[in-house]
């Protein structure tokens, strides 16, 4: 009878044991008893009961005979041990091993809760809960028996803990070492490269000073000690007068096979190689090229969130209202737009190949002429669309577009824009052109003021632009602090590279078709033809890119620029490389909050002073390889957002070098290279030189 039929069938009481509630009794069985074909079977039941239990029996008292083989008893309180049926053990699946000190420490657990607690019924429960250990195992090792010896065990593992010595290694030129590391530490911190080159020179520079430092510490201990015989003659030093002599106890015992080694030292290959690891220095490739480290600009991030904060707090013109959560601009009113370099070829710098394959062959049309910039990408992203779209994506393409023929227009892919720029830069001309080909239309499909965020580029922050921005469009131009757009824009930290990813999948899809594969081999593609592939590329990325709502929301957020005037969500806040930054954060804009609470009332009225304009004079272009123009300016917290607004009252004062003119002067060639002060209407002095006259 199979053993399921045998607990199913009636039961049949055959013997019972009654034990108190003070213990659990545990008893084991061998129950011989008989399947249908009449063959018979030993089998063992261990079980384990704590209140009155019946064995019972289908097949009447003749045909199962019962045996106590074991019993033990346990103390009160504790848990019954387990039986596994599939492995016909005591105890789980899955078997631990624990080392002999950390048995003892669950014992000791154990034992500190029974003296806390007297009388608890499940100590070893709650020692097998802290430690994660079970219960069962704390119980078997907290009998006598077992704790005797795991105490003995544990306290000749520690022993032998203790007296193992880790094993380190040391150069022949500890001294040396030490030097040439103090000196790479503080050459990293100010950003200088540290090359094979300069570790070698600088090693074999540092071994000479060394030696030659040697040589006059063993030559003044000579002279010393000589000198304190002489004094002294042959009469024995008083106690607690020094000789001299001690000195040259600090001087090693093989001077000569030192001095030999410092001298034949050449800081090669090998060497570096083991300083390197001594000193757990490796070799990395450059990721920041900025005139500062990421944790020197984090004061610059700080003021700029410190500066964006403020704003949110603030009313929007001709309302009294801020939302409670986001404040003056909600989540699809923040926009962040930037440029990107693409090349035709992208995304096929790797590939599976061979272990141990000597060369890795990647075959590309024209070598590697196409990966160079073919086109800038123009990026506006918005924090939120998730009630309507984002905007479209535009492609700045080399040349006047003069002869463009209307066939490779038409094939064109409807999903992003395409303009042209001699050099496929960001000038002034586009970025005025994309805002009423390209964003205009989004903006008016957003109800509410938008504010546009993006970096001090030259053709973003002169005037048309903003005014433009502003005017016709209901939008504030907002900037980032220079020099930390890497930091701060979220199109620059994450859209951009995650869009070119996109990018380079679309191209090797295209590539499976075996057509245009072999055209791809053939290396013949006209600029026209190149265009059209770069426009559909782009337009099958961007669509997939303007979908994704949570990868904006945590870009932004983790950007800073989804800033809640609740102070929400701010731990999200993490610059890369800024250790801590959330914590500073939420500090600052404690600040800023406790001090508008102290001036409520005023604060509620007031407008947020707007970013302050560079002079037309002083911007000044610089061609990059990324397509943007630079802004160079004496003062650069005059481009970024947040300045002070400048006092109505406050007295004008004149820079020393200046002097005022009473009447206009002359517009003529004489006031080139000329520095003036000058006021634009509402944004404050600004200070710059002239460059050329005005061609008529």
């Amino acid at each position: 009878m199979h053993p399921a039929e045998w607990k199913a069938a009636k039961p049949t009481p055959i013997a019972r044991a009654l034990v108190s509630d003070e213990s659990w009794v545990h008893v084991g069985f061998d129950v011989e008893f008989s399947d249908l074909e009449e063959d018979w079977v030993l089998v063992h039941f261990e079980f384990s009961f704590t209140t009155e239990l019946a064995f019972s029996s289908p097949v009447g008292d003749d045909s199962i005979n019962l045996g106590v083989i074991g019993q033990t008893v346990g103390p009160a309180g504790t848990k019954r041990p387990r039986f596994n049926a599939s492995t016909g053990r005591r105890g789980a699946k899955t078997r631990r091993s624990y080392s002999n000190v950390k048995k003892v420490k669950a014992i000791e657990v154990a034992d500190k809760i029974r003296e806390e607690t007297p009388g608890l019924a499940n100590v070893f429960d709650l020692a097998g809960q802290e430690l994660g250990i079970p219960a069962d195992n704390i119980w078997r090792w907290s009998r006598p028996e077992s704790r005797e010896r795991l105490y003995l065990a544990a306290s000749t593992d520690l022993v032998k803990h203790l007296k193992r010595r880790k094993r380190t290694t040391s150069g022949l030129f500890p001294e040396m070492e030490k030097r040439l590391y103090a000196e790479f530490k503080a050459r990293r911190d100010r950003g200088q490269r540290c090359g094979p080159l300069w570790l070698s020179m600088r090693a074999r520079k540092l071994a000479k000073a060394v030696r030659a430092e040697m040589a006059a510490k063993v030559q003044e201990a000579s002279v010393n000690a000589e000198d304190m015989r002489v004094r002294l003659g042959e009469d024995a030093p008083e106690e607690g007068v020094s000789t001299g002599e001690e000195t040259l106890e600090e001087v090693p015992e093989d001077l000569e096979t030192l001095d030999k080694r410092l001298l034949s030292f050449r800081a090669r290959k090998d060497w570096r190689r083991r300083f390197c690891k001594r000193f757990h220095i490796a070799r990395r490739r450059r990721t920041n090229n900025k005139g500062k480290s990421k944790g020197d600009r984090a004061a610059a991030i700080l003021k700029w969130h410190r500066d964006f904060f403020t704003l949110l707090t603030r009313r929007r013109p001709n309302s009294n209202t801020i939302d409670e959560k986001w404040g003056r601009f909600l989540p699809t009113q923040r926009v962040n737009v930037d440029q990107s370099p693409l090349g035709f070829i992208s995304g096929l710098q790797d590939t599976y190949t061979e272990k141990g394959s000597k060369e890795v062959w990647i075959n590309t049309p024209s070598g590697s002429s196409l990966e160079k910039r073919q086109c800038t990408l123009q990026v506006c992203y918005a924090a939120d669309a998730r009630g309507g779209v984002q905007c479209r994506l535009a492609l700045i393409f080399r040349g006047l577009g003069q002869r463009i023929t209307a066939l490779e227009k038409e094939s064109w892919d409807d999903r992003v824009d395409v303009y042209f720029q001699p050099n496929a830069w960001a000038d002034r001309e586009f970025c005025l052109n994309w805002l009423g080909r390209t964003y205009g239309p989004w903006a008016e499909a957003i109800e509410g003021e938008k504010i546009l965020l993006m970096d001090n580029l030259d053709g973003q922050v002169h005037l048309p632009f903003r005014t433009e921005c502003k005017e016709k469009w209901n939008t504030l131009a907002w900037y980032f602090s220079p020099n930390c757009t890497d930091l701060l824009q979220p199109v620059d930290r994450h859209f951009a590279q995650y869009l070119k990813t996109l990018i380079a999948a679309a191209l090797e899809q295209w590539l499976e078709n075996e057509n245009n594969l072999a055209k791809w081999e053939s290396g013949q593609f006209t600029a026209s033809e190149r265009r059209i592939l770069l426009t559909h590329w782009c337009g099958q990325a961007w669509e997939k890119v303007s979908k994704m709502h949570d990868f904006a929301e945590k870009s932004f957020k983790g950007s800073g620029c989804l800033l809640t005037v609740d102070m929400s969500e701010l731990e999200a806040v993490a610059p890369q490389n800024v250790p801590g930054y959330s914590k500073l954060l939420a500090a600052e804009l404690r600040k800023v909050r406790e001090s508008e609470t102290a001036n409520q009332g005023e604060v509620q009225t007031q407008e947020v002073p707007e970013p302050v304009l560079p002079s037309v004079e002083d911007e000044k272009s610089s061609s990059s390889d990324g397509g943007e123009n630079g802004l160079d300016t004496d003062n650069e917290a005059d481009v970024i957002s947040g300045s002070d607004e400048e006092e109505a009252t406050a007295p004008f004062f004149v820079p020393a070098g200046m002097r005022v003119m009473g009447t206009m002067p002359a517009l003529d060639k004489k006031l080139v290279k000329t520095a003036v002060l000058f006021k634009w209407v509402a944004r404050g002095w600004q200070l710059g030189r002239v460059k050329e006259a005005a061609k008529e």
